[in-house]
């Protein structure tokens, strides 16, 4: 039997057999690409091609001596973000994002056929210490992402990059680096039929699935009449809460979409002008209400029980505002209250104001579950079946890794 070796690397590999001998700069991110690519010695050299506006506009502090372009801009790629490729022309080409967004759907009874859903917090940090080389350290040693601290509790980490020599450019690579890690990573694994190997004489090109696009999965049934809870159960606890402030139960939260069609509040004090609704985490880190309803008032003594009509989403906090009042609550031994003084119903956009760690309010909702809607990014393509290859399994994830350290195994 004959063995046959094979080596395949890709373009973008040119470059890391191209060395930086020295070089020390303070400049936009364009200016030094031009720079570190005109410093190649071999012969058809990869050349400067479309450089994302925004990215390339941004100043940065440079100083490194004997190691290669590539990794030069792999270290330039960490403090700013984005993906680098060198595509068929030898141009290299460095975009803020990869993939599309055209709409495509997967939908149960359409071309989804099966759907398994996982969330890894193993790597989630969202306070970061960061160190550069030497004494270059974050001027308050640390950075925080406070909603995602709200949300899902503090997971500290400890990053260093001996490559950066300035403060700056080390807390604009920590904020990078903490905005990639403050959320879990959530994966689903698709069994799905891909349209674009059918019939050729139906132009299905607007099916065909590629790495990085955003697709939206829909599965209705997945969770579709189940039931579940939200909130802190209506119970008499240990302390209390005054009115004229929206608490929002940090502890309990939504773990299907749906709807809440009962909500049981307990109240220490008569409560008036009593609101109740589900909030969502903003890609911009902050709250919104997505549904609420009207209470009004609610007798103290015991849990009283509401029928409602409020929409849910997956990891929504269930809140409460009430005018006048108190509610039953406890301050340690719970997943905590988030905090906003006032109605915070029909504002938009809002931050936390505080946040009660192990503290509870006895507001609660009884859920009904409506199935999956979620956009989220391809990141793995594997057909089942060669013989037929509109069989397929997806890997799905709202965290995207970096072609270029895929394609190079770095």
């Amino acid at each position: 039997m004959r063995e046959l070796t094979v080596e395949a690397l890709c373009r973008t590999s040119r470059l890391g057999s191209e060395m930086v001998v020295s070089y020390d700069v303070d400049d936009t991110i364009t200016n030094i690409i031009t720079a570190l690519i005109a410093l190649q010695a071999r012969a058809n050299p990869v050349t400067v091609g479309t450089i994302d506006a925004t990215i390339g506009a941004y100043t940065r502090q440079l100083n490194v001596s004997k190691q290669s372009i590539l990794k030069t801009l792999l270290t330039l790629r960490d403090t700013a973000g984005g993906y680098l490729e060198v595509d068929n022309d030898y141009k290299l080409q460095w975009t803020a994002t990869v993939g599309e967004d055209t709409g495509q759907q997967i939908r149960y009874k359409k071309n989804l056929t099966g759907i398994t859903r996982e969330v890894d917090y193993s790597k989630m940090v969202n306070r970061l210490y960061a160190y550069g080389s030497g004494a270059v350290v974050l001027a308050a040693d640390y950075i925080d992402d406070l909603g995602s601290i709200a949300r899902y509790g503090r997971y500290t980490g400890f990053l260093t990059n001996t490559d950066i020599d300035d403060a700056d450019t080390l807390t604009e690579w920590a904020t990078l680096k903490l905005a990639e890690s403050k959320d879990p990573v959530v994966s689903y694994k698709i069994n799905t039929a891909d349209f674009s190997t059918l019939d050729t004489r139906i132009d299905w090109s607007f099916e065909k699935l590629q790495l990085g696009s955003v697709i939206n999965i829909i599965d209705e049934e997945l969770g579709a009449g189940f039931d579940f809870n939200i909130g802190a159960p209506a119970i008499n606890r240990a302390s209390t809460y005054p009115d004229s402030v929206t608490y929002l139960n940090f502890g309990g939260y939504a773990g299907y979409a749906g709807k809440i069609r009962s909500v049981d509040i307990w109240a220490n004090t008569n409560m008036t002008g009593c609101k109740v609704g589900t909030f969502r985490y903003t890609d911009s880190g902050k709250y919104v209400c997505r549904d609420y309803n009207t209470i009004g008032n609610v007798t103290s003594g015991s849990a009283q029980t509401f029928t409602v009509n409020i929409e849910v989403g997956f990891a929504d906090r269930i809140g409460i505002y009430f005018a006048t009042g108190d509610i039953e609550a406890d301050t340690a031994g719970f997943g905590g209250l988030l905090i906003k003084n006032g109605d915070a119903f029909d504002l938009p956009e809002w931050t936390l104001d505080d946040f009660y760690g192990g503290d509870a309010a006895s507001c609660y909702g009884s859920c009904v579950g409506a199935g999956i809607d979620v956009d989220i990014r391809v990141v793995k393509i594997e057909h089942k079946d060669m013989l037929n290859p509109s069989d397929m399994i997806i890997d799905f994830t709202n965290k995207l890794p970096d072609i270029t350290d895929t394609l190079l195994g770095i």
